[in-house]
């Protein structure tokens, strides 16, 4: 039986969430930020209303494409995911699910790509800008994520992650950044007990 609900746990799926079972209930990190799957190919439309079939169809598709991936059959996935994209141009969700397979897999560069697609199909989601910002830091591009994490910021003020996201690129770039403290400082006020903002505190000398 389908759940109604299915679509948007695939979109929790593909960023690393998981799936519990039809009456899913996604616990993460990024649940919070705002989802939205579609939007024009230059990021700029509004959040345009889901086709309740092709919700479905994509759905089915990326779970199948995500099955294989965690099976080791990436580039198998990937191919499913360009048909199924070709199917229905300028979604989102199908870019998003592109960039998750191959983090997967180990291919960051190219996750790092597939998560830039996903974010211009549409710039209105928080949670696909997040998983680009975070990719260009973790293949070292940390000059590259900060404009990213900092629309981000814009979007969701209050996501300590991102707070804690842009801090590390710029502790990167320079260890004694004031903007990375006072970033710090924010995820703290967010997420007092949260273990990368202690341990980024504890890393430039922050008192308690």
């Amino acid at each position: 039986m389908k759940n109604k609900f299915f679509p948007f746990v695939l979109v929790a799926l593909t960023v690393g969430l998981y799936l519990s079972s039809c009456s899913s209930r996604v616990s993460s990190p990024t649940s919070e930020l705002p989802q939205v799957s579609y939007g024009d190919s230059k990021g700029d439309a509004a959040p345009a209303e889901h086709d309740p079939e092709m919700d479905t169809a994509v759905s089915e598709g990326c779970l199948t494409a995500w099955r294989k991936a965690l099976a080791g059959k990436a580039d198998e996935a990937i191919a499913d995911l360009k048909a199924l994209d070709d199917a229905h141009p300028k979604t989102g969700t199908i870019a998003m699910m592109m960039g998750q397979v191959m983090e997967h897999a180990g291919r960051k560069k190219e996750a790092a790509g597939y998560y830039k697609e996903a974010v211009n199909r549409s710039r209105y989601s928080s949670l696909y800008l997040f998983k680009y910002a975070e990719q260009l830091r973790k293949t070292g591009d940390a000059k590259g994520s900060i404009p990213e994490y900092r629309t981000l910021l814009k979007q969701t003020p209050n996501f300590a992650p991102a707070h804690i996201g842009i801090a590390q690129s710029l502790l990167t770039l320079d260890k004694n950044s004031k903007e990375a403290r006072e970033e710090i400082k924010q995820a703290l006020i967010l997420e007092p007990e949260n273990t990368d903002a202690k341990r980024l505190s504890k890393q430039v000398g922050l008192k308690p």
